[in-house]
Order: C-alpha cells, then structure tokens, then sequence
C-alpha cells in the first residue's frame, strides 16, 4: 500500500512540475525551413541553469528558445542550442547595440513557428536593420515592433 501511494504522490509532483515549467520556443537559427522538432517543447532544468559567474538564472518573464538550424553556429548559437532572452520592449529596441542576437517575430510561408534569429546592424526610424547571418544571407528590415527579445545567454 504505501509503494502505490508513494507513486500515486511521485507522479501527482512530476505532472504537476511538468505544467510549471517554462515553455521553450523553436526558434529558426535564420533561414525559414520546415523545424526539425515541435515549435514549443517545456524545459524542465531551465529552472537550474547557472550563468558563467555560477548563479543560477532566473528564467521568469523571459523568452525561452532553441536554435533549428546552423546559420548562428558561428556566433555561439549552434543548431539545438537552448538560449535565454531578455523580452523588449520598443523603447528597449530602441537601444539595442550593433552585433546584439535578437529574436524576431516574422511569419515564413516554410515554417509552422514565426520566430527567428538575427543580428542588429543599425536602427533607423521604426525600420530595423539586420546583419548577414553566418551562411552570408542577407535579411529584410522589420519593424521595431518584430523585435521581441535579446539574447543573453546560450545554454
């Protein structure tokens, strides 16, 4: 008796766990392409990542992703890479730095998850500007308000 309700209680914390964990979004590492897995997926040990300084990082309220595809690779971004992002606001992308890795949020005809990454090349009124990605493919500019989040750490 105690065995069953030891896993009645053990799977009752699991599931109940499993619900509160963060989603993570597929994200394109730049060029749309049918993904290779689901658009979203919960990453159970987001909740015990630690930053380079050994402090865990609080992943509430940001932009939780994995990179499908290489065309980040050579900017630390390798295909099935998690990363977490710091969400913007217009008034934050407003500051962003030449180089920052932003996700974008642009549908494509070939892809079920309209997110995407990017570099920052210049802001020039409400138009973004971005960087050629590491296969040397150039971007069309977005709006200030297609910027959702910054890349600050990849896990």
């Amino acid at each position: 008796m105690t065995y069953a309700f030891f896993l009645l209680v053990l799977t009752g914390i699991v599931g109940v766990s499993y619900f509160l964990t963060p989603k993570r979004m597929v994200v394109h590492a730049a060029r749309a392409k049918p993904l290779t897995k689901n658009s979203t997926n919960r990453w159970l040990l987001a909740g015990f990542v630690r930053g380079s300084d050994g402090r865990r990082i609080k992943v509430r309220n940001k932009f939780l992703g994995r990179a499908d595809g290489d065309s980040m690779a050579k900017f630390g971004i390798k295909n099935g890479s998690s990363f977490i992002a710091d969400r913007l606001s217009e008034e934050d992308v407003r500051s962003l730095k030449k180089f920052d890795i932003v996700v974008v949020h642009g549908p494509a005809k070939a892809s079920s998850t309209g997110y995407r990454l990017r570099r920052i090349d210049r802001i020039e009124d409400d138009a973004v500007k971005f960087l050629p990605d590491g296969n040397d493919e150039h971007h069309r500019d977005r709006g200030v308000a297609d910027v959702k989040a910054r890349v600050k750490y990849v896990v």
